[in-house]
């Protein structure tokens, strides 16, 4: 199963989960740190993607009003966003510190890293959904230019998230230098 672009190890080689494990969309069973919030962050991009295709449309600036349909879809699509991270922080609290391969300080860093990611990111959310809720749907313009922020700045996520994934496969180091024969 590949989960918009990012697929954990395990399921690289086509393992089976074993018996009582599952995979949720938090990615509790992870075995790296941070493919929760990768995963999180992968899904909230492609979402913004798609949501904001579909209205970009109907948000043009010769429009005279943003439908209704458009603003309760990107109403909807920033509460689920909110109740996400907000599971997905208590996910990570929860699980605290597992036993993996990384030892215990490198692991405690990468989880706090990854708390604060996902609180900031639901104090964001939450925010932004209460600053939007008054705009009147007349203000075409600014729908239009946060339509296309959207799309822009979710594109940009999914590639800086793919350049990092790739960047993370490299073995660190200095790359060995060719012998000349």
């Amino acid at each position: 199963m590949i989960t918009f672009g990012i697929t954990p190890p395990e399921e690289h080689m086509g393992a089976r989960l074993s018996v009582g494990r599952f995979e949720d969309h938090c990615g509790a069973h992870d075995h790296d740190p941070s493919w929760p919030i990768r995963r999180l962050v992968a899904r909230e991009a492609w979402c913004g993607i798609v949501i904001g295709s579909v209205t970009l449309p109907y948000m043009t600036p010769a429009a005279a009003a943003v439908p209704d349909w458009a603003q309760l879809l990107g109403l909807a699509m920033l509460v689920r966003a909110l109740m996400l991270r907000l599971h997905c922080w208590r996910e990570l609290i929860a699980q605290g510190l597992r036993r993996s391969g990384m030892p215990a300080s490198a692991r405690l860093r990468e989880q706090v890293r990854g708390e604060r990611r996902i609180r900031l990111g639901a104090f964001a959310v939450g925010g932004a959904t209460v600053a939007l809720l008054p705009i009147p749907p007349t203000w075409v313009g600014f729908w239009f230019a946060l339509g296309v922020a959207t799309i822009a700045l979710a594109a940009m996520t999914l590639v800086a998230q793919q350049t990092a994934t790739v960047a993370r496969r490299r073995p660190l180091g200095p790359r060995p230098r060719p012998r000349l024969r």
